[in-house]
């Protein structure tokens, strides 16, 4: 939260110790009903012809008090932004989305009105936060339940990194992690499906999409597929390795961010804030199976990324060396 916060709007939180702040707290819990969206909105997203009905009813979760309360915040937030000097302008995507529609003033071909900004700030919150946070919550359980790569991991923090602090030149020498990282993804991909509008009528494998078609791809499914990964179920870091990587379709390697033009815009922030946490973490931390692991991850009905119940395991602090 407090690096989308930043990343996004150049709020400064800090959620750990600052637990009552306004922004934090309504935050927090805004995202938290996003993640427990009812089924009926996720029927909304598939029939969006229903959404004003939903609206008129008030059973949005943009039209909750938290959504409110940020959308005012980020309001006022564009509006100081605006009397700024150029001296006190400030570098995140809230600036850069203002400062878009402050050069397009003069005519509308990329002019950008108050409300798009704040919506624009709030899919960067949105698709930033919970992503992360499932992403390291899976791949803490990978570690736990395969101690090999867990101590493989552990050795190379150690021998590259020692005590220094993570860097963005350091963590890009640890390969290991970022295999971990990639098949973590792989088997946990943060969204499941995305959807896409085909462009132009196209056929494929028999089937017509029509152009202009609503296409759901189905990422989990994809990338458990054994015609594209051998044994997909295992997880198994060393097939994103070198020459094992090399043979592996590009298209997979990235598609947990999406692909193409419209892939994630904060891949390569997201591999960074991943990785940073994980080396914090490992080097303090074994992380162990206990009574309530589960060997396999059962998922609700409603979403391929939340488990049924809590996944829980055993951390104990790691031996001074």
């Amino acid at each position: 939260m407090d690096v989308i916060a930043g990343t996004a709007f150049g709020v400064e939180t800090n959620s750990q110790t600052q637990d009552n702040d306004p922004f934090v707290t309504n935050c927090r819990a805004l995202l938290t009903k996003l993640a427990q969206a009812s089924k009926l909105q996720m029927f909304a997203t598939l029939f969006p012809v229903i959404t004003p009905l939903l609206r008129a009813f008030n059973l949005t979760t943009f039209s909750d008090p938290e959504a409110d309360f940020l959308v005012n915040s980020v309001y006022t937030m564009v509006d100081d932004r605006k009397k700024s000097t150029e001296g006190k302008k400030r570098t995140d995507l809230l600036q850069l989305l203002v400062d878009v529609e402050h050069n397009a003033s003069g005519g509308t071909a990329n002019q950008m009105t108050r409300e798009e900004i704040v919506g624009q700030g709030f899919i960067v919150l949105i698709a930033g936060f919970d992503t992360t946070a499932n992403t390291l919550h899976y791949l803490v359980y990978n570690l736990a339940l395969h101690q090999h790569v867990q101590q493989q991991l552990f050795q190379e923090i150690v021998d590259n990194l020692g005590d220094a602090d993570p860097t963005y030149d350091n963590v890009a020498t640890l390969k290991y992690l970022d295999c971990v990282v990639h098949e973590t993804l792989r088997l946990f991909p943060p969204l499941p499906l995305i959807n896409r509008r085909a462009k132009e009528r196209r056929i494929i494998k028999g089937v017509t999409i029509p152009a202009g078609c609503g296409v759901g791809i189905p990422i989990y499914h994809i990338l458990r597929d054994p015609e594209y990964f051998e044994d997909p179920e295992t997880f198994n870091p060393v097939r994103f390795s070198g020459e094992n990587r090399a043979k592996l379709d590009p298209l997979t390697v990235e598609l947990p961010f999406g692909y193409g033009p419209r892939q994630c815009i904060g891949m390569r922030l997201a591999l960074l804030e991943i990785k940073f946490a994980v080396v914090r973490v490992c080097r303090r931390f074994q992380f162990l199976k206990c009574e309530h692991t589960p060997d396999k991850v059962d998922f609700t009905a409603a979403s391929l990324a939340t488990p049924r119940k809590p996944i829980k395991l055993l951390v104990q602090p790691r031996k001074a060396t």
